[in-house]
């Protein structure tokens, strides 16, 4: 399967979603993540040598599209674009993402971990995996409103380097903002 097909199939489960949504209770939703990624350790391992690059930084914006299953529990497919600077990296994480909030209301401590692949579209970006785990906080801003913050930890294994050097691990700490659509 190819990007193009897995953005169409991201796109149209969203749209099913909303469109569900219209009929039933407002349980779906759909959000953008802003996050900045400081580099705490990126390793090439090669046939013969190891890097070790310690100080890279990335961004991230990733649209998600989700649900709620209970007022303390969520679960959300993301994609996403990270650029990871002075090392002119890109990778395009596809994530499930599963939330839990301490408490039901707009006002609450959340914990987060995403899942999933690297996507390649083309040979300027990586393929292999990221799993990352948040903690932060739900703020209310008006009725049945509420953005997040959130501090985590990203760790992205890539299989295949653009640059053709080898396995790549990249560890970074995240700190991001995630603002509902609707």
């Amino acid at each position: 399967m190819n990007m193009k097909q897995l953005i169409i199939i991201f796109l149209l489960t969203c749209f099913t979603l909303v469109h569900a949504e219209e009929k039933t209770n407002k349980k779906i939703f759909v959000k953008i993540n802003i996050e900045y990624l400081k580099g705490l350790n990126y390793n090439i391992e090669g046939d013969d040598e190891h890097f070790n690059y310690d100080s890279f930084y990335g961004k991230n914006l990733e649209l998600g599209c989700g649900i709620n299953f209970t007022p303390q529990f969520s679960s959300s497919l993301n994609i996403g674009a990270n650029r990871y600077e002075k090392l002119s990296a890109n990778t395009f994480p596809l994530t499930l993402q599963a939330c839990y909030y301490l408490k039901p209301q707009l006002n609450s401590f959340f914990g987060t971990l995403k899942v999933g692949p690297q996507i390649k579209f083309s040979d300027a970006s990586d393929k292999g995996y990221v799993l990352a785990v948040h903690l932060g906080r739900r703020f209310k801003i008006k009725n049945n409103f509420a953005a997040k913050a959130y501090l985590g930890f990203n760790y992205q294994k890539t299989t295949d380097e653009y640059v053709n050097f080898g396995k790549v691990t990249r560890n970074s700490l995240v700190v991001g903002v995630e603002i509902p659509i609707f």
